[in-house]
């Protein structure tokens, strides 16, 4: 992609590296984030999506201790690993917003909100997914945190994170077509 910039750039100037630019953004997005910025996300999505778990079972009357990331029920530790954290989410959630966004030729203002309201639905949603793996062991002895039932979960989690993104979208066109 450099040397079809900088080609495009020789050839058709500035025009030109502005048609390569969205290709150029879906691959860099592809590439691990430097300086140990994804170990950092890790580490605060999990932080995060287990505080706010322990919150909602703490509503729910769930009996548990948070301990760091581990959830502790009566007779069961459930971790909140790297997936149930949010982090594949994420970047999943914001290579299909690039690409949304990319492909609509959203303005710089609206696709910065919708950048800017990734990490909270996926928090939201992965809090959910928590919780539900959760209260399943805790009520009724479902294991949701491994095999089939956890990877449907995933998936339903990342389609709903992904669902609530375009919903904010959709709230900020009808507030002024940003």
């Amino acid at each position: 992609l450099l040397v079809a910039g900088a080609y495009a750039v020789d050839r058709g100037g500035a025009a030109e590296w502005r048609r390569l630019f969205p290709a150029a953004l879906m691959v860099l997005i592809t590439l691990r984030p430097p300086m140990g910025f994804d170990d950092r996300l890790i580490k605060l999505l999990q932080q995060l999506t287990a505080r706010s778990a322990s919150i909602v079972l703490d509503f729910f009357g769930v009996v548990h201790v948070l301990s760091g990331n581990v959830i502790e029920i009566p007779g069961r530790r459930l971790l909140v690993e790297e997936a149930c954290s949010g982090v594949n989410s994420f970047f999943s959630a914001t290579a299909c917003v690039l690409f949304y966004v990319l492909w609509n030729r959203r303005g710089w203002i609206g696709s910065l909100l919708l950048f800017l309201s990734i990490p909270f639905w996926v928090v939201f949603a992965n809090t959910l997914r928590v919780v539900a793996v959760t209260v399943l062991r805790y009520r009724w002895n479902i294991a949701a945190d491994e095999g089939r039932l956890h990877d449907a979960l995933g998936i339903a989690v990342f389609l709903l994170a992904v669902g609530l993104i375009i919903s904010t979208e959709r709230l900020l066109r009808f507030y002024g077509e940003i």
